[in-house]
């Protein structure tokens, strides 16, 4: 019976594309597409998806670690080599421009593990609620192996809404925004999608920021374009389709993070300000609630540290913004020192 309901389901979505842009990831993806191989076997498709690599100014040997993986992965998909420029909108507009089809998109970065379950239900999420544009992982992280005693301290706190997502909710009543909940919290959660690993229902509902824009973050941008133009109930969430990638080890990468986001926000309200009716509902809280009720007292404790630590970043911020040069803290190099 299972087997025959998958089957269907996939009759509707014969030309599925999977597009990853890749810059610098030799050591990762050749694991990236064999998870995703992995990933693709569950799933029954009338035709093979089609696979849209973009090389996005590579300067490592990515090239040579693909070409391992380039023959298992053509047993289950088409595979289609681009290049574009550096950046990662680039990336997806090189991808978007080749698609000849109108079929869903699967955009996913290059360093995210999905496990094995991830396609199907981005897949049949979209199938199951015509109302929804975007529907999107949620990014894990793993805890590495022969980390310093510090660093071990420093994961399980500022990852620790990675590893319990139910830590943070809307400071507003968001529930307009969630027609499709499946518990309590997710009445409350975060009301934008992660760009780590997401569906998008057609490559025509992929809108770019406009040519002068200075903003960098991609699901940023998308996730204001779908909220402001379709229906409540476009965006999904689905934190039971787990991707997993690096985790940040250090408070200073953090912070970079965190004042990049910043920096994206204060673009988007500058030069969209159709946005700014949005601004109130995107803003976060800690969930304390859950915290108490639900956390063992190590992780509570933790929670409280990293609670001090976004205080200590928003006011850091606000006293050194002016001086703060997003392309310095937000760069290539940084990805490559961390090869």
């Amino acid at each position: 019976m299972m087997f025959m309901r998958l089957t269907f389901r996939m009759e509707s979505f014969d030309a599925i594309n999977i597009g990853i842009p890749i810059y610098n990831e030799g050591k990762r993806i050749e694991k990236t597409l064999l998870y995703l191989k992995s990933s693709l076997t569950r799933i029954r498709f009338k035709s093979k998806p089609i696979i849209y690599l973009c090389f996005n100014g590579c300067t490592d040997e990515t090239i040579y670690s693909f070409i391992k993986i380039f023959e298992p992965l053509k047993e289950y998909s088409d595979i289609r080599i681009l290049s574009s420029k550096k950046g990662k909108l680039r990336a997806h507009k090189t991808i978007i421009d080749n698609i000849k089809n109108t079929k869903p998109i699967i955009f996913m970065d290059a360093d995210v593990f999905v496990s094995s379950e991830v396609i199907e239900k981005l897949i049949t999420t979209l199938h199951d609620n015509k109302n929804i544009i975007v529907a999107s992982a949620y990014p894990y992280v793993v805890l590495p192996k022969d980390l310093s005693f510090y660093e071990r301290i420093v994961y399980h706190i500022i990852n620790i809404k990675r590893i319990y997502p139910k830590v943070e909710i809307c400071k507003e009543d968001v529930s307009m925004f969630h027609t499709y909940p499946r518990s309590e919290f997710e009445k409350k959660s975060r009301i934008y999608f992660h760009g780590r690993c997401f569906i998008i229902r057609d490559k025509n509902m992929y809108e770019f920021p406009k040519d002068n824009s200075k903003i960098v973050g991609d699901d940023t941008f998308l996730s204001f374009i779908i909220l402001k133009k379709y229906p409540p109930g476009s965006i999904k969430v689905l934190y039971d389709a787990q991707v997993f990638s690096a985790p940040q080890l250090s408070i200073i990468s953090y912070l970079k993070s965190w004042f990049r986001i910043r920096k994206d926000l204060e673009y988007i309200y500058k030069e969209y300000p159709e946005f700014l009716k949005l601004r109130k509902y995107v803003k976060m809280k800690t969930n304390w609630n859950y915290v108490f009720k639900e956390l063992p007292m190590i992780n509570k404790i933790r929670v409280f540290v990293f609670y001090l630590l976004r205080i200590f970043e928003t006011v850091t911020y606000k006293i050194f913004n002016k001086y703060i040069d997003i392309d310095k803290i937000w760069n290539y190099k940084n990805k490559e020192n961390q090869q």
